[in-house]
């Protein structure tokens, strides 16, 4: 899921413009209910698939993507592009935008998480 809004509409905090709902938030209301149904096996938890994040810096007048390194491919990112209406931006990883591929640690504790919630 892709949610974009026209970046002149935001207004710059502390140099970059960025909206200011999470991840957490959307895949909340309006991924999770939306697929629920639909997709077995689907974690309540965001942060067990892969994401990312497009700022725009007003510095240098530059789109930056935080991405999951799970999606770096040259496809996947000719795909980002595309759906944000970009020519180009500044790739760039951040530990904040790991999926539960990218860390192990992570898909232990969410999927301990769930099997616990199907228990009760």
């Amino acid at each position: 899921m892709v949610k974009a809004v026209d970046y002149t509409a935001v207004k710059p905090v502390n140099g970059f413009r960025d909206i200011e709902e999470g991840h957490f938030e959307v895949f909340e209301k309006e991924i999770y209910p939306k697929y629920v149904s639909k997709i077995p096996g689907l974690t309540e938890d965001y942060a067990y698939y892969p994401r990312g994040r497009v700022l725009y810096r007003e510095k240098d007048k530059k789109f930056i993507i935080y991405i999951d390194r799970c999606l770096l491919t040259k496809n996947d990112k000719e795909i980002i592009l595309r759906l944000f209406g970009l020519s180009k931006a500044l790739w760039r990883r951040d530990e904040q935008y790991q999926c539960s591929t990218c860390n192990k640690e992570l898909k232990v504790s969410i999927e301990t998480c769930e099997s616990l919630r199907k228990k009760d």
